[in-house]
This record gives C-alpha cells, sequence and structure tokens, in this order.
C-alpha cells in the first residue's frame, strides 16, 4: 500500500491474544513517531470474539514485561461496520483472512495476513494459484487412470468378495495399481507439501493455551512483523 491508511483493523480469533497484543504494539509504536508524520487509527476484534472478554492474563503479563498495559482491554466481535470501516484489515493467519473473505467478500483487496503483508519475497496468490494447479493436475491423473484402471479394479474386488481362495493374489494386483497410481502423482504431493509448508509460514502462532514464554514468543513474533510495517508505510523519519 503505498499511501498511509486512515484506520487499520487487527483481527485473530477471540480478540483476547494476538489481536490484543498486536494492537496494544502498534499504538504504542505509533505514539512514539513524531507529529506530522500519518499515524493510523489502530482497532482490533476477533472472528469470534465474545464481547466483553478481557485480554488472557498471559498476554497482559507479556504486554507488562514490554512496557505496555492492555489490561483495560475488551474483546469484541467483528462486524460489517468494522471491516467497511478499515482501510487496512490485518490478520494473523491464513485461515483468519479466509474466514474474513467468506463472510466479508466486499473486503477483498484490504485483507492480508501481518505476515504476508509485510513480506516482499512471499506471494500468497502465487502460492495459492500454483497449488491450485497442482491439485487441478492430480485430479486430471484422477479421471485419466480411473479411465484406464477403474474397471479393472471393480472386476478384481467383485473377485476378492467371490473367490476367497484367489484373495491373495487380486490383492497383490489391487496394491501394485494403487502404487503405479501414487508413484505418478509424487512430484505434485512433494510441491503441495512444500508450498503449504510457506503457507503456514505466514501465520502468526496462537498462544492461547500456552504458557507465559508461548506469550513472549507470540510478543516478539507480532512486534518485528509490525517494526517491518511502520517502515513499510513510511511512518518513520
Amino acid at each position: 500500500m503505498d499511501s498511509c491508511p486512515k484506520k487499520i483493523l487487527l483481527l485473530c480469533t477471540g480478540n483476547t491474544c494476538r489481536s490484543s497484543i498486536a494492537e496494544g504494539l502498534l499504538k504504542h509504536k505509533l505514539a512514539q513517531i513524531p507529529e506530522g508524520v500519518c499515524k493510523p487509527e489502530v482497532v482490533s476484534a476477533g472472528l469470534s470474539a465474545f464481547d466483553g472478554s478481557p485480554a488472557s492474563e498471559e498476554a497482559v503479563r507479556a504486554m507488562r514485561e514490554r512496557g505496555i498495559d492492555i489490561s483495560s482491554h475488551r474483546a469484541r466481535n467483528v462486524t460489517r461496520d468494522i471491516v467497511n470501516s478499515a482501510d487496512l484489515i490485518l490478520v494473523m493467519t491464513l485461515a483468519h483472512k479466509r474466514m474474513t473473505l467468506d463472510r466479508f467478500p466486499e473486503a477483498r483487496g484490504k485483507v492480508f495476513t501481518l505476515k504476508e503483508y509485510i513480506s516482499k519475497n512471499t506471494s500468497l496468490d502465487d502460492i495459492t494459484t500454483e497449488l491450485s494447479k497442482l491439485h487441478e493436475r492430480i485430479e486430471r491423473k484422477k479421471a485419466a487412470f480411473s479411465q484406464q484402471y477403474g474397471a479393472r479394479l471393480e472386476e478384481l474386488n467383485r473377485r476378492r468378495m467371490e473367490l476367497r481362495n484367489e484373495l491373495r493374489l487380486v490383492e497383490q494386483e489391487i496394491e501394485k495399481l494403487h502404487k503405479q497410481f501414487d508413484s505418478c502423482i509424487d512430484d505434485e504431493q512433494e510441491s503441495i507439501s512444500m508450498l503449504e509448508d510457506k503457507l503456514h509460514q505466514l501465520d502468526i502462532v496462537d498462544p492461547f493455551g500456552g504458557d507465559i514464554e508461548a506469550y513472549r514468543k507470540t510478543v516478539a513474533e507480532i512486534e518485528e512483523s509490525l517494526d517491518k510495517l511502520i517502515s513499510m508505510l513510511g511512518l518513520v523519519k
């Protein structure tokens, strides 16, 4: 985004851990920026939040260690009005992005994972497009394989039920055919695994249920991403 957004919305699931931490950190950092530089309004919400819930004790403690008090934070569930009023929506995981766009398709183009938005080398759209192509290739191979061997597999399965004394030989042939199909999609499966690993790298890990060290790691991870965000938006003189 070339221009400074007027309002940034930070989203996670319950608005008691990651997005509350991100809101507190970003507000704290923006408060230290000199006057005359664009300072977006920062708000947070949850996709499945219980309105009025406080930030988790661990989140409050981890942030207090950084000199930031979020004890007054209260969770709120995201609404269409909140989404529409934001110029930039930063979510914590790819799953959050999908859920947001499913519920608010009009927000397309301004919803990103935090790590996706600040990344210069990772294109989420490119990854998902490549994944889609690989899955389509598998489906085409599956259809061709079924056309070539489907009738034979059905025949062998009938024989297996009717001719128990031939079961061992029949199942050996079935196993061979399945292995033949598996071997022809090895390249696609390996590529899918590598691309899905890249997608997970765009998520900010949920510390909910973890100990204080998990929350400290999440604070550090979010802060690193927000520092890059501030730099990217040109908020530092």
